[in-house]
């Protein structure tokens, strides 16, 4: 009976090996691979999760409603004071802010101190006119002058023409460059 309990026996390992497929050596291994392929994976999606998945925020069919207006100021500039909280109410033509007006100041005192210097610069312009308009004046003045030096000069030297031809004067006094240098009446003293 050892034979017939040896061939129980094998048969029965083979039905054992047949039901059992674990037991097989390369299907251990790659059951073994695929167990550690898992652990790999849930190891990394850990860490990810740790890292980066828990401060995302996920919903669904959520949105978020709020009304807001963008607003503009006419002028740049820093902000000095903000009268308004955020979230609050307002109406039109509340003031919500304070720009800082230095720097509008000091613009306004350059373009003054330009203002200025271009007055300044029409004061000088307008004095050169008038010393100008003096100068012409002098020149009026002494051509004036030199006109009634010169009828006078005319008038002595018809005036002593008559005389010369007589005799009665001298032919010297007759010459106008004489009468040009004398400043007083025929007969005064030019030097």
């Amino acid at each position: 009976m050892d034979d017939a309990e040896n061939a129980a026996l094998a048969s029965a390992e083979q039905v054992d090996k047949r039901r059992s497929p674990v037991r097989r050596p390369g299907l251990q291994f790659a059951l073994l691979a695929a167990a550690l392929l898992v652990a790999l994976i849930l190891i990394v999606l850990f860490i990810r999760y740790e890292t980066h998945g828990k401060y995302v925020e996920d919903t669904n069919d959520a949105y978020i409603r709020a009304d807001s207006v963008t607003v503009s100021p006419k002028i740049s500039g820093y902000v000095e004071q903000v009268f308004v909280a955020d979230n609050q109410d307002v109406k039109a033509g509340q003031p919500l802010a304070r720009i800082d007006v230095r720097d509008y100041k000091a613009q306004t005192a350059q373009y003054q101190a330009q203002i200025d210097i271009a007055g300044a610069n029409a004061d000088n312009v307008r004095a050169g006119i008038r010393e100008q308009e003096a100068a012409i004046e002098q020149a009026r003045a002494q051509l004036a002058s030199a006109d009634s030096d010169a009828r006078f000069a005319a008038g002595e030297v018809e005036r002593y023409a008559p005389l010369v031809a007589t005799g009665a004067e001298t032919r010297e006094r007759r010459t106008p460059h004489r009468f040009a240098k004398c400043a007083g009446p025929p007969g005064a003293s030019a030097g």
